[in-house]
């Protein structure tokens, strides 16, 4: 199983690539490459995936991933995490083979 996770590591490039869906971003004061996943409403709908604090108030949720390596730490749930300059909430930061996945939400309007 190692040898696996070797070779998913040495392929880190491959799935943040910028060649393909990744792209400068900065993550809390940190440049690096990310893929950002900004689901629309309809996809809300279908992963059951919702944010309204707030009759009224509409919100949206956005999904990075970034390498482990390109950020100085993991960020901790509920945390403020700027995504290009855009204050977000953290829901969940977790790694998966070398890969930072970190689902957001914040307000809309």
């Amino acid at each position: 199983m190692s040898g696996f996770r070797d070779m998913v590591s040495a392929d880190l490039d491959i799935f943040i690539n910028g060649n393909e869906f990744a792209e400068d971003h900065d993550l809390n004061g940190t440049l690096c490459k990310a893929v950002i996943d900004t689901m629309d409403s309809q996809e809300n709908f279908f992963h059951s995936q919702t944010y309204e604090p707030y009759s009224g108030i509409s919100g949206r949720l956005m999904k990075v991933y970034v390498k482990a390596s390109d950020l100085p730490e993991i960020p901790a749930e509920g945390a403020v995490f700027r995504v290009d300059d855009e204050p977000l909430i953290i829901n969940k930061a977790s790694v998966e083979m070398g890969i930072v996945v970190i689902t957001l939400h914040g307000s809309e309007g």
